[in-house]
């Protein structure tokens, strides 16, 4: 077999046959076939039997297929209602659930061990969905056969969409679209979810130290502090200023109560002090007093609208009050100004991370480490993002200096623990992830990628400890309100 072999003859059921070995044309030619069903704009399940000994693609073939379905994610979404997948192997079956579970594809998909019960998925889904079902298909599904070779003839071409026919635009996007808009971890990719303000403030990322952790703020290497006066401003008075320059060393130090005093008497000396402003603001958010914070920080950026430290640290206390979109505009107003600003551009791709936006968080991240390549932290979100992208040996090569220059870089681990997950690796996944649990970043996915593994190895009572942990870490967790379903699902139904 030298090409996908794929079927509408049973429409709106789609049945494809992956083959043994396959090419970049083979990947091409099918990319034609199925982008022609979209075009049909009709809504349609999707049930793919691979084949027994099929082999890993190569890495060209894997890239061009995840790029397809990055750029695909709107029609699927709108009209690919459901895809049930037949893998004979148990290992393989279970790495592919735990990752679904992890990474939500942008449909439903399940990993199932037979044909038959992936046909009886897609029927459920089809009449959920609304769409016709044919005699035929219907005779299909009463007495199914063992397998879909039987349902396919090979085609060269998907028939083209017909004049008439279908959903018509509208009433499809009002069946199918996403509730949730885009994610801002998302995009014009999965689904638009608000990150939760828990989770963003752990993203905040103004240490020095690439892999250390510290409350937002207190290391203030983001400003460290602004030496100079906006210009443009009127003079600066001399005790204004020796105040400000005192607060920011005592700030660096961690010592609030006498950074606020020194910044506070600097505002006194001259209350258009955009710097002083700026200052005060960090050290109201390293206290939790968001509100006041906020209006500090909004006035220093009013003040002199070119701070570009004043916008970037905006967008940080947007974070923190939960409104990404803000945080996102501030980011990017900061690099505007000041494209040489490490913290705005690690902030506004770790933001684009969340949102599952990677494509634009890989842009961020490249022209960071062309400027500092030393900085191991945005190689290792590089490297996460290129996995999420399908550039798996970028990926695990880049982790892998990462690790090699920094052996605990939690980031990098979890790379390698989800490359571990999809290959069935169970010892691999939880060296990994153990690396990755205690980070802030990256405890939600690390917890998320045990639980995932708990669940397809059957170790019920794991599975719903580290579920449970999980959402004890962040309530508002996507993933983790899914697996906890999970949980009771396999609890309820144990066979």
């Amino acid at each position: 077999m030298s090409r996908f072999e794929h079927s509408t003859q049973y429409w709106p059921l789609f049945v494809t046959i992956t083959p043994s070995r396959f090419g970049i044309e083979d990947v091409e030619a099918y990319i034609a076939d199925v982008n022609r069903l979209y075009e049909r704009r009709e809504r349609f399940a999707t049930l793919v039997q691979t084949s027994e000994n099929t082999t890993v693609p190569g890495a060209l073939e894997r890239r061009r297929l995840a790029d397809w379905q990055n750029d695909s994610i709107d029609s699927i979404r709108r009209y690919n209602v459901f895809t049930a997948t037949v893998v004979r192997s148990p290992v393989v079956r279970g790495a592919m659930t735990a990752m679904h579970w992890i990474f939500r594809p942008p449909n439903e998909q399940v990993v199932v061990d037979s044909f038959g019960v992936a046909l009886e998925r897609c029927m459920a889904k089809l009449r959920d969905a609304g769409c016709a079902i044919p005699e035929a298909l219907q005779r299909v599904a009463a007495n199914p056969p063992a397998s879909a070779e039987g349902l396919v003839h090979t085609q060269s071409a998907v028939p083209r969409a017909r004049v008439g026919r279908g959903v018509g635009r509208g009433e499809a996007g009002a069946a199918s679209r996403p509730s949730g808009g885009v994610h801002a971890w998302a995009p014009a990719g999965p689904a638009t979810r608000a990150a939760p303000r828990r989770q963003l403030a752990m993203r905040i990322l103004v240490a020095s130290l690439p892999v250390s952790w510290a409350p937002p703020l207190s290391c203030v290497a983001f400003t460290l502090l602004c030496a100079g006066c906006a210009g443009g401003l009127p003079p600066v008075a001399v005790a204004a200023q020796r105040h400000n320059d005192a607060g920011t060393e005592l700030l660096a130090g961690n010592h609030l109560d006498d950074a606020e005093a020194r910044f506070r008497l600097a505002l006194e000396y001259h209350p258009h002090f955009a710097e002083a402003h700026l200052n005060l603001g960090l050290v109201l958010l390293a206290r939790g007093r968001q509100g006041e914070a906020g209006e500090h920080l909004r006035t220093a950026v009013e003040l002199d609208e070119d701070y570009a430290e004043a916008h970037g640290n905006l967008g940080v206390y947007y974070l923190l009050v939960g409104d990404p979109a803000r945080a996102e505009h501030s980011f990017v107003a900061a690099l505007s100004i000041d494209p040489g600003l490490r913290e705005p551009r690690l902030n506004l791709a770790e933001l684009w991370v969340t949102q599952e936006r990677y494509r634009e968080a890989r842009a961020q991240l490249l022209r960071l480490v062309q400027v500092a390549p030393e900085d191991l932290l945005a190689h290792a979100w590089l490297a996460y993002c290129d996995q999420r992208l399908g550039r798996l040996a970028e990926a695990l090569d880049r982790a892998d200096k990462v690790l090699t220059r920094d052996p605990v870089q939690p980031v990098a681990h979890l790379v390698f623990a989800q490359d571990a997950l999809g290959r069935g690796d169970w010892e691999a996944t939880r060296a990994h992830a153990n690396q990755a649990v205690d980070h802030g970043p990256t405890r939600e996915a690390a917890l998320a990628t045990l639980a995932a593994m708990a669940l397809v190895t059957h170790d019920a009572s794991g599975a719903a400890e580290l579920t449970a942990e999980l959402l004890r870490h962040n309530p508002s967790s996507r993933v983790g309100l899914f697996l906890a379903a999970e949980v009771h699902r396999q609890a309820a139904n144990p066979d």
